[in-house]
């Protein structure tokens, strides 16, 4: 078997382990940068220091979200930038290998009339800014008489917007990637001709790209570009040829997958993503009311800096209530702080809320914060706005295309302090809040149509 070292003894590592050791790779060793993890075991293999690469000339494969510090460290190590390779080369590699043998086992097929609409949440079934996006499609695709289906993993957890009947499970273990793949790709051949758009690049894409070179006049393949991560933009990257375009959720992304990383003008395309805007009065809230809606994770998130925001905000004397809708890692650590602060009567953890809920969240809110640092446009954050709330966020991609100063606040990435100010001057004036907050709901009437878009990816679909 062809070795690999795996960089990351994580929950990415172990899904990169699954996934590599299933079409015949054997990863020699794990590698982190936690002292703590030198010398025991991941899925049965140890994990060694990163000073071991440079003795090692075997290929690396980065499964971590922090890839671009990981990379740049790689690099100041004196290590090639050729051995750093990306998990989807091993796959496409694997899977061209074996396209004839595919050919003859799918055949010919009857084609349908209309072109389905397929979207992947290999991911899973959760309460995140993609999976929004995915089920507002899919309601807005069966609202315009456009065929949709989501294709997503075997939780069994609820769907929203009564959307069962348009939902497929499938395992996306990676435990046997190839059957897993195949599998899918036999209940796909029943919509042909389809587009497929893809949020993960999982099996599901995997899938569409088999189907894609059976049947390269029936399957078009649109990349979604949610995310400003160099690991998201190297994975683009190297599947360019594999997809018909890609879709940035902000014109930055856009801007950076041209210049920076060489990706053709003509594949790279941005559409603002669709919200439905709540076009009822809000009731003024008796306490200033922040809200915050993201999956509890510091990895992009960077809800770690809810904790310094808050000692602001008490620092400053601010009269403020907040409420938090999210689940994950950092749920537990937050929990705590509020509790040893005693601030648990002002300061409101709600856990994960079921999508529909969230609508009813944002209406209750006067402000929506956003404290990440390598997100694309933050789908919370439109959905906010389009609830009436004054955006006060962090400049990441895409931010100033919607937020200006007649419709809310931009912050530098980590500008705490100037977060809490603005938040400070906000809870001392209801009436800006107000305009501020019309103002915030109109940008989105007027740049995120849900019907527009529909019609948008319809039309991508069929060019």
């Amino acid at each position: 078997m062809e070795k690999v070292i795996i960089f990351g003894a994580s929950v990415g590592g172990k899904k990169t382990y699954k996934m590599l050791h299933s079409i015949g790779l054997n990863c020699e060793y794990f590698v982190d940068n936690s002292e703590k993890k030198w010398g025991s075991y991941f899925e049965g293999i140890e994990i060694k220091p990163p000073v071991i690469l440079r003795k090692n000339l075997a290929d690396i494969v980065i499964a971590s979200v922090y890839y671009e510090e990981i990379e740049l460290q790689l690099r100041k190590m004196g290590i090639s930038p050729d051995r750093i390779k990306t998990r989807e080369s091993y796959v496409k590699n694997f899977l061209d290998q074996r396209m004839e043998k595919y050919s003859d086992l799918f055949g010919t097929v009857k084609r349908g009339k209309q072109k389905e609409i397929i979207i992947d949440l290999d991911h899973g079934i959760q309460v995140g800014g993609i999976e929004s996006w995915a089920y507002t499609v899919v309601k807005g695709c069966i609202k315009e008489g456009i065929p949709a289906m989501i294709y997503t993993d075997m939780e069994e957890k609820e769907i929203p917007f009564h959307l069962e009947e348009y939902t497929k499970h499938f395992n996306v273990s990676k435990e046997n990637f190839e059957r897993e793949i195949l599998s899918i790709a036999k209940d796909m051949q029943g919509y042909l001709p389809f587009v497929f758009i893809a949020n993960w690049m999982e099996q599901s894409f995997w899938a569409a790209y088999i189907l894609k070179n059976i049947y390269p006049q029936d399957v078009s393949i649109l990349g979604m570009v949610h995310h400003d991560m160099r690991c998201y933009y190297k994975r683009n990257q190297y599947i360019q040829n594999c997809v018909d375009s890609f879709l940035c959720v902000s014109s930055d992304t856009r801007k950076k997958m041209i210049e920076k990383y060489e990706i053709s003008e003509k594949k790279v395309y941005y559409k603002a993503v669709p919200i439905d805007v709540v076009n009822i009065s809000k009731e003024e809230n008796e306490k200033f009311t922040i809200g915050i809606g993201a999956r509890l994770d510091k990895a992009k998130k960077r809800v770690d800096l809810i904790i310094p925001l808050i000692n602001e905000l008490e620092a400053l004397g601010t009269e403020y209530q907040m409420v938090i809708a999210g689940d994950g890692s950092f749920y537990k650590t937050l929990k705590a702080f509020i509790d040893d602060s005693d601030l648990s009567s002002k300061v409101y953890l709600l856990g994960e809320l079921p999508v529909e809920k969230m609508r009813e969240f944002w209406m209750g809110v006067d402000v929506v914060v956003s404290t990440s640092d390598s997100e694309g446009m933050g789908l919370s954050i439109l959905e906010g706005m389009g609830a009436g709330a004054v955006p006060v966020v962090t400049n990441t991609a895409g931010i100033t295309e919607f937020v200006n100063e007649a419709n809310g606040y931009v912050v530098e990435i980590n500008d705490i302090k100037t977060m809490a100010s603005h938040l400070k001057e906000l809870s001392e004036n209801r009436e800006k809040v107000i305009r501020m907050g019309k103002n915030a709901r109109k940008t989105i009437d007027d740049k995120c149509s849900l019907k527009g878009y529909i019609d948008y990816i319809s039309k991508k679909s069929v060019e």
